[in-house]
């Protein structure tokens, strides 16, 4: 375009933007002022609405990291396949029958699920209740490479996991294991200085319909934390884990767990930590919750040499009222271990009909179950004449126990229907 035809161009412009503002004032007296449309000009650019972007996922995985070295739910997705396993028969063992050729119970962290058991430490095997099916679960790459612990509630399965090769720790939570579970928590652990192996672990995960609850050792100390049901939002504790000697018990707001020889209880709702059993006695260890009540091991008359005065309490959480459940000479003196509560039942290990009832406290694998009715108020013997049963778990009226013959056979998972009382 040439100058002098540019300058006709702009002259005719204005000229034409002069006479849409004569007519706008004409037409619009309130052109300009406060809630008033502005004149529409030809040159105007209407912008569509700005579109905000989504918010970036959460970050997973080793952030920098090449693939090869990321965990295995690097992608927020821990994708698991049930897979039916046949289960060889095994022999009879005490009053129940053979469910399972592995070991369960709560000291391998088992929970129950939406009809299902949950055993082992990390991705191993299920049970279904029904009808006795037991499936592995698997996951894509290899299953010895996770190591966890399970925690269950009505709204789904938890599972704080740790990859063997990394240490890396997660927080999973399932609510269908037949589609890929999503990663609500993720953490990797540090690395020393000239170290290539992060230090610490998942020790131990728990999980109620109120919160959830996992032992993380990064580097060194080991620190509580406690979650949503689902594993959400996880905030640590400030209380001293050095000295926890047994394991740990989860029901409703209440968590139990021995430190330094006494039996603690964390109350969720209150966010305190209480020392249940600091002036009863020199050792307790071992503890079981249902509702507002704890059965726990007690060793109210030990001295340095003495196994053989370990009983079982109950403590009403509610009423502060303590029961001596087992005590001598009602009962023989004996080793006690472990017990499970549900209902009406406090089931535990016991010594006493070994060939040495008190053989120390490392040398006892020699347990049969004993278990007292509440609503009766009498002793039963549970399994009996066996060389071993151990890891009760209570499940409705049904009792799992690990069982074995003798020293020389493999342990195995049994059921039975618990006596009436």
């Amino acid at each position: 375009m040439s100058r002098q035809a540019f300058a006709a161009w702009v002259v005719a412009l204005l000229t034409a933007c002069s006479s849409c503002r004569e007519s706008g004032a004409a037409n619009d007296a309130t052109v300009g002022t406060d809630n008033a449309m502005a004149p529409f000009y030809p040159f105007d650019v209407i912008l569509p609405d700005r579109v905000e972007p989504p918010p970036p996922p959460p970050p997973c995985g080793r952030p920098g990291r090449p693939p090869s070295e990321q965990p295995l739910w690097a992608d927020c997705t821990l994708r698991i396949t049930p897979v039916e396993e046949r289960v060889t028969a095994m022999p009879a063992c005490g009053p129940g029958r053979p469910v399972l050729q592995f070991p369960l119970g709560p000291a391998i962290a088992t929970c129950v699920h939406d009809g299902w058991i949950y055993a082992g430490r990390g991705f191993t095997r299920r049970v279904r209740l029904s009808d006795g099916r037991v499936e592995t679960l698997t996951h894509p790459i290899d299953l010895d490479l996770l190591a966890g612990s399970w925690g269950c509630n009505s709204r789904g399965l938890v599972l704080a996991a740790g990859q063997l090769s990394t240490r890396a720790a997660a927080i999973v939570h399932f609510t269908d294991l037949e589609h890929p579970g999503r990663v609500q928590w993720h953490r990797v652990l540090h690395v020393r200085p000239g170290e290539d192996i992060p230090q610490g672990g998942v020790y131990a995960m728990r999980a109620s319909d109120v919160f959830s609850f996992f032992l993380l050792q990064d580097e060194s100390p080991a620190y509580f934390y406690v979650a949503s049901p689902t594993g959400e939002n996880p905030r640590r504790l400030s209380e001293d884990l050095v000295g926890i000697n047994s394991d740990f018990a989860l029901g409703g707001r209440y968590l139990t767990y021995s430190h330094e020889w006494d039996i603690h209880l964390y109350d969720h709702v209150t966010g305190r930590d209480e020392n249940l059993t600091r002036s009863d006695s020199v050792w307790e260890q071992f503890s079981a919750i249902d509702g507002d009540r704890v059965v726990y091991i007690d060793h109210r008359t030990r001295t340095p040499d003495d196994y053989g005065n370990a009983n079982v309490w109950l403590l009403d959480l509610t009423t502060r009222q303590r029961t001596a459940i087992t005590s001598q000479p009602a009962q023989p003196g004996a080793q006690r271990f472990s017990p499970a509560f549900s209902g009406d039942w406090i089931i535990w290990e016991d010594t006493r009909n070994n060939a040495v009832p008190l053989p120390g406290i490392d040398t006892a694998p020699n347990r049969q179950l004993f278990g007292y009715n509440l609503r009766t108020r009498r002793e039963v013997p549970i399994v009996t004449g066996v060389y071993s049963a151990a890891r009760a778990l209570i499940v409705g009226n049904r009792l799992y126990y690990s069982c074995a013959l003798s020293r020389e056979a493999q342990i195995g998972t049994y059921v039975m229907d618990l006596p009436p009382g």
